[in-house]
């Protein structure tokens, strides 16, 4: 063996560490650990169903980003409803004045996506929506307050006589048949 083979050797071996590195990240595969808090707060709000959950996630073997986490919940009726994330609360800490006791300090993030690597644990209150709820209410309430623009304009308008319009009625049915 010449010098020039053996410096090709330890070229090609050099190599080695960044293709073991490579195979390993196509076979192994991130694996991600939800653990959630034991209640979750349920509600109905102006933008519909809302479930309010506060969980910790935690990813074992590569850093991976999360952009969506939707659930399906199941009332006892057997109506199904699926809802996405629309909105994550970070605790930072929490301040605690000698007279009011703690109060934490929160920061509300839009969401884009979370990005969890595995030496940490992100642990965040996540706001869950139906999107077809929203999205459907949207034109429905449009024609409502271009109807109420429209009466107020001519001076025509009475509340009492506009919460019982077939308009109203009509929106409303609509409204409700998706909750």
């Amino acid at each position: 063996m010449t010098i020039i083979e053996g410096v090709a050797i330890l070229g090609a071996l050099a190599w080695l560490p960044h293709l073991i590195k490579l195979m390993k990240d196509l076979i192994t595969r991130p694996e991600v650990r939800i653990i959630t808090q034991r209640s979750a707060e349920i509600g109905y709000t102006i933008f519909g169903p809302v479930l309010n959950l506060r969980i910790a996630l935690s990813v074992r073997n590569r850093d991976i980003v999360i952009s969506s986490i939707r659930i399906k919940l199941r009332h006892e009726s057997g109506e199904e409803k699926l809802l996405s994330w629309q909105g994550i609360v970070q605790r930072l800490g929490q301040i605690n004045p000698p007279q009011v006791g703690a109060i934490p300090f929160e920061k509300e993030l839009s969401v884009l996506a979370i990005k969890l690597t595995p030496k940490e644990v992100e642990e965040r209150l996540i706001r869950f929506l139906e999107e077809d709820y929203y999205s459907k209410k949207e034109p429905l309430e449009s024609k409502a307050d271009k109807k109420l623009n429209y009466l107020k304009g001519k001076g025509e308008y009475n509340p009492d006589d506009f919460l019982q319009s077939a308009l109203f009625q009509l929106e409303t049915r609509k409204i409700h048949s998706l909750i």
